[in-house]
């Protein structure tokens, strides 16, 4: 049977079970200068070989465990559950999304410069009461009730503040949530 990418290793005995324990079972001879160095290994693998001098050098690979022949079953028992234990532990979908939301925290933007007379003011977003275009021009209006000309549009903005406390309420305005104090339902009857 084939192994797909994700498969471990692979004992191919045929009909000695207990072939790979004995010192004359063939072994792949691991030559680090020539083919080890030169082939990335992307699976997990336990090795199972008569030869004690790779050992340090095949650990920098993606190696479980190295067993020197003859080995005891418990060994290999022992090394097969460290691979479960860490393929259980090991959850790529979850891996991914952690830094996926780090990677994605990381691209926004808490703090906006703006010119205000002769200096720059940075204003966090939590002073933020929402973003107004018009035109070419984009404000930020803060909850002390003052307005500073920003030099973006929202278009850009949108992909670089924090989407849980910004939302985009209308092609002109992007509104802090924690600045809402009520929300009027309007029907418009024709």
């Amino acid at each position: 049977k084939p192994f797909n990418y994700r498969a471990s290793f692979a004992l191919e005995t045929q009909n000695y079970p207990d072939a790979p324990n004995q010192k004359t079972f063939p072994s792949i001879t691991l030559n680090p200068d020539e083919v080890f160095e030169q082939t990335t290994i992307s699976c997990p693998v336990i090795f199972i070989t008569a030869y004690d001098s790779y050992a340090v050098k095949v650990f920098k690979h993606f190696t479980i465990d190295y067993l020197l022949k003859p080995y005891a079953e418990e060994e290999l028992l022992e090394s097969l559950i460290k691979y479960k234990n860490i393929k259980d532990t090991f959850n790529l979908g979850l891996i991914v999304k952690s830094l996926t939301e780090i990677e994605n925290k990381n691209n926004i933007q808490n703090n906006f410069l703006v010119n205000h007379r002769d200096k720059l003011i940075s204003i966090n977003d939590s002073a933020i009461a929402y973003f107004f275009a018009t035109g070419k021009h984009l404000f930020i209006h803060i909850n002390t009730g003052h307005s500073y000309l920003y030099n973006n549009n929202l278009k850009d903005l949108v992909n670089t503040i924090d989407s849980v406390l910004f939302f985009k309420i209308s092609r002109k305005y992007i509104i802090n949530r924690n600045y809402i104090q009520e929300l009027l339902n309007i029907i418009v009857k024709k």
